[in-house]
């Protein structure tokens, strides 16, 4: 019996891979058009507002295209007419928005991927699975690969191939050898208190330079640090001073990076640094599912019995942390 088109029965000629979240989402997520299944075929991804720079440096570059979540009619209108300019035999919809997935159906995509969750996956997705992704039984790299695996490609097994990313050059005037410090995040997780931050780059200091990096977002962390450290000495202040790019360069210099769960410490781990991480012992923010791949990763979770979480995350001790970044830059 002939398959249909609908099927897929044959690698696709083009691939529009969907997802529009943030930094640490995305570079778990586009290893998956390493899948043999897209080996010969055109990909394209749809992404986020302002993180072109992860598709754009990683290794291969991916052709991308960048968008607002954001819902208006215009952009509708764009995104529908983006999509029949490439005009894909599939889409695979990891995460966006109801609107995503209607203009998916819109365009008439043949075969529109994605999973079953939310509404509007169920009413315009035709070849969806069913993931219970806040048990948190597998990475979150490893259940976008099994979204591809058990919709496309059942007779091959899940690839577990992890991002890998390549700075450009740049010129930030950081001389010598140091470690990086952001102690920000969005707060999408429990992340470490000020004052543990803080004891840390003061351990760290008198051994090696500390490079503090953060943006807006994470000032809440980042300015009570510099009002009671910006007078010790060996320790650089780069937050907010840095492009995206610039970042990269930064990381991939550094002799090791230090980080909550945040985008930061998924791009140090996919440019080959190593990589220490706190985590938080919530189900759905472990680093069982979170948590940075890459060469050279170690993270922390402090031991929480049941579900008292309050000021849990003092618990990992800066003295811990400091004298494993040390080792590791002493290698």
């Amino acid at each position: 019996m002939t398959q249909t088109k609908k099927d897929h029965p044959l690698p696709p000629r083009r691939a529009l891979f969907v997802r529009m979240d943030r930094i640490g989402d995305l570079v778990l997520t586009l290893p998956a058009d390493q899948h043999p299944l897209f080996k010969d075929s055109q990909n394209l991804w749809f992404i986020s507002n302002g993180l072109g720079f992860v598709p754009q440096h990683s290794l291969p570059p991916r052709e991308y295209k960048e968008w607002s979540r954001d819902f208006s009619w215009s952009q509708l209108w764009h995104f529908i007419n983006a999509v029949r300019a490439f005009s894909p035999d599939v889409s695979l919809s990891f995460h966006s928005p109801w609107w995503v997935t209607f203009a998916l159906w819109f365009a008439r995509v043949p075969t529109r991927v994605g999973v079953l969750s939310s509404w509007h996956s169920f009413v315009f997705l035709n070849k969806g699975l069913r993931q219970k992704r806040s048990r948190c039984e597998y990475h979150e790299l490893e259940y976008n690969h099994q979204l591809i695996q058990k919709t496309l490609s059942p007779q091959t097994a899940p690839s577990t191939v992890s991002l890998v990313l390549q700075a450009p050059i740049s010129s930030v005037p950081i001389q010598g050898d140091y470690v990086v410090v952001h102690p920000g995040m969005a707060g999408s997780a429990l992340n470490w208190p000020v004052g543990s931050y803080k004891k840390l780059i003061e351990l760290l200091a008198p051994h090696i330079q500390v490079v503090v990096t953060g943006t807006a977002t994470d000032r809440a962390f980042v300015q009570p640090l510099f009002e009671q450290l910006q007078k010790q000495k060996n320790i650089l202040w780069m937050q907010e001073k840095l492009t995206a790019p610039e970042l990269l360069s930064v990381l991939q210099k550094a002799r090791a990076v230090f980080a909550p769960s945040t985008g930061v410490v998924h791009l140090a781990a996919s440019l080959g640094t190593p990589t220490r991480a706190i985590y938080s012992p919530v189900l759905v923010e472990r680093s069982q599912r979170w948590g940075p791949r890459g060469p050279d990763v170690k993270t922390w979770t402090p031991n929480v019995v049941g579900s008292d979480y309050f000021d849990c995350m003092k618990l990992v001790s800066a003295e811990e942390i400091a004298d494993n970044l040390l080792q590791t830059v002493r290698r």
